[in-house]
């Protein structure tokens, strides 16, 4: 296969997908048309794998990993308001109740890095994963998160470090929404489990991944950051003023 992705336009089509999946759930794209939401929450579906493997990939190479997690950290904090107004409104504002934003499952799927890259007890390390997957059943992509990340640090330098993860999560994803519309049917939509094949097209995107960084500079290396909190700011204003 011709590998022709750098980072850097692997990174941008994770961002596009992140985009316009939030549209859809912001606007509920789903009582207009059940085609269009379906198009959204598939597409969405690349933005988390692409950003996982990059954190992995990060992990790796950071010169600083205390930088690297404060970074992370300073924008979860920038961005949990604005995704709680923005997708869970309708609950109290406390830390017991409201989803936490993407930010905060690649922080602790970092942190977890760090740990498990120390540890070289299978065991030690399955528990780690479950207490940190533990910490994020109330994140975006919650545990699923976690294992995918712990997938493509445990698969590094392997013949299936992409298939093998996205493969992995596809299931358990698609087990976990069917489980879903079949207990929750008035939440949810019997499409939602076909969603998650999305995962699966981030296989042929990530394996033609060349390596190579692509456009390196201080402002995209802060854009990528930046422009999660400022969506979301735009979505709420589109949301409550359009």
């Amino acid at each position: 296969m011709q590998k022709n992705f750098n980072a850097y336009q692997l990174k941008l089509i994770a961002i596009l997908a992140m985009i316009i999946n939030h549209f859809g759930k912001a606007f509920n794209l789903a009582e207009i048309s059940n085609f269009l939401y379906f198009l959204t929450e598939t597409i969405g579906k690349l933005t988390f794998p692409i950003m996982a493997y990059f954190l992995v990939e990060g992990f790796f190479y950071t010169k600083n990993f205390k930088k690297y997690l404060l970074r992370m950290a300073l924008f979860w904090l920038l961005s949990i308001y604005p995704f709680y107004l923005l997708f869970h409104s309708e609950v109290s504002f406390s830390p017991i109740e409201f989803a936490n934003n993407i930010f905060f499952t690649l922080m602790l799927g970092l942190i977890m890095l760090k740990v498990t890259d120390t540890i070289y007890n299978e065991w030690l390390n399955l528990l780690v994963i479950m207490i940190f997957s533990s910490l994020t059943l109330y994140s975006d992509w919650n545990m699923i998160g976690i294992l995918m990340i712990y997938g493509f640090q445990k698969n590094a330098g392997s013949k299936d470090r992409v298939k093998g993860p996205c493969i992995f999560i596809t299931f358990w994803l698609f087990i976990m929404t069917t489980f879903d519309f079949i207990y929750f049917p008035e939440t949810s939509h019997w499409y939602i489990p076909l969603t998650t094949l999305g995962v699966l097209l981030v296989i042929p995107l990530l394996l033609r991944y060349t390596g190579e960084r692509g456009k390196n500079t201080i402002f995209t290396k802060w854009s990528f950051y930046v422009i999660y909190p400022v969506h979301l700011v735009i979505l709420i204003i589109l949301k409550n003023y359009h």
